[in-house]
């Protein structure tokens, strides 16, 4: 029970590392086979970090190999958004110096339930600092290894692990299911839209189009006149407090899969209304490809292109078109702005969509919205996976459920 719990200090679990950030100037730094955990990589609700947006090279393997982290360390974010955000690494791994990654001492500390414990412990974190006047939090490395926290025995530590693990795996597992969705759908568009290679292709012969050559009994459009921009605004005072709020931090990257979002009275400023199946567009940095579906209605940052198709049977073919690399590189082409570049619709309308016989949308409009929905299903699992898992932890950790 309670009374075999410890105090101890963070830095007496394990080993307490920071990362580093090397110049973009050297690029030999980057590129290699090393996970590079950045902030941004972190997604709240998951343990692991599936993919990293940057890689370490060997040289920057030779410069910070003390940095290394071994599989199952900790990372917990220290700077900027404290008390948000912490993952688990799955293979060796280095961090960028907004984050502290503890090594548990192997044989005395369970490394799952220490990222359980961190997990618990965010509030704490976030504490040891109450941030700047531009609301930005920095808990120092000494700061952060001088938290005390509470823990059981090993064989302990090991069962509360074994209870909360199995609803990690199964999140990450559908987690597995949707980019294999999403990873189909793309091909599909890749192959039909952009090479032409849909189903009896080989059959037609090519003719010349207005910008590039399509197909025969294909159309070249503007996506203009296939979906509009919505805009209606919403003040949050005046609004339903638990209605969802979807700012641009929750926008997944290279994704179109939305599986985190808010609720409107933790905003002040003025957003905009969606509904559900809108696509959400992030027109700040559109570099960092922030395109997603929205699984329910609710409210966004009204840094976001809230995208509609007019009629139904465009829904995939604007969906997959707003979403692929080729669109979001002339958005972060056509942009404006340095620091903080910004997309607008009116450039984005005039973008040409390859628009293909009926028969062939129909088709790929069935194909696609069957994969959407089998994706939002997933979401809305791992949605219910998720509450479960986060209303046994504060119970395991304090030791208020007996698991002896």
């Amino acid at each position: 029970m309670k009374t075999e719990w410890e105090e101890v200090r963070i830095d007496e679990i394990g080993k307490v590392v920071t990362g580093n950030t090397p110049s973009k100037k050297n690029s030999s730094f980057f590129g290699g086979k090393y996970p590079w955990i950045k902030p941004t990589d972190i997604r709240i609700s998951h343990r692991h970090v599936s993919k990293t947006e940057e890689t370490y090279s060997e040289s920057a393997f030779r410069k910070y190999k003390k940095c290394l982290l071994p599989p199952l360390s900790t990372c917990v974010v220290t700077i900027g958004t404290v008390g948000e955000k912490i993952c688990l690494t799955k293979e060796p791994s280095f961090t960028n110096q907004s984050i502290n990654a503890v090594i548990p001492k192997e044989g005395k500390y369970d490394p799952m339930f220490v990222y359980y414990l961190l997990k618990h412990n965010l509030p704490k974190v976030a504490k040891r600092n109450p941030g700047t006047a531009s609301g930005r939090h920095h808990v120092s490395k000494s700061n952060f290894s001088s938290m005390v926290v509470s823990l059981p025995p090993y064989p302990m530590q090991e069962r509360i692990s074994a209870i909360l693990s199995p609803f990690d795996d199964l999140i990450e597992a559908n987690e597995r299911k949707i980019e294999i969705l999403e990873k189909i759908s793309r091909l599909i568009y890749l192959e039909w839209f952009v090479h032409f290679r849909y189903p009896r292709h080989e059959n037609e012969e090519p003719i010349k189009g207005s910008h590039q050559l399509t197909p025969n009994g294909w159309e070249m459009k503007k996506l203009g006149e296939l979906a509009d921009e919505v805009r209606v605004n919403i003040s949050p005072e005046n609004t339903d407090p638990e209605t969802p709020y979807v700012g641009l931090a929750h926008l997944p990257r290279k994704s179109i899969a939305l599986s985190e979002w808010g609720i409107i009275s933790e905003t002040k400023s003025t957003k905009l209304v969606f509904e559900r199946n809108d696509v959400l567009f992030a027109k700040i940095r559109p570099y960092l490809h922030k395109v997603a579906v929205a699984p329910l209605g609710g409210a966004c940052s009204s840094d976001t292109i809230i995208i509609r198709p007019k009629k139904k049977r465009d829904y995939s073919l604007v969906l997959m078109c707003v979403s692929s690399e080729p669109f979001v590189a002339f958005a972060d082409r056509t942009s404006k702005g340095t620091q903080m570049p910004r997309t607008d619709w009116e450039i984005l309308r005039n973008y040409d969509v390859p628009y293909p016989p009926s028969k062939l949308l129909d088709r790929f409009n069935s194909f696609i919205k069957e994969n959407v929905r089998l994706t939002q299903n997933l979401v809305f699992r791992n949605k219910v996976l998720i509450g479960i898992r986060d209303l046994l932890l504060p119970k395991l950790i304090s030791d208020e459920l007996d698991v002896s």
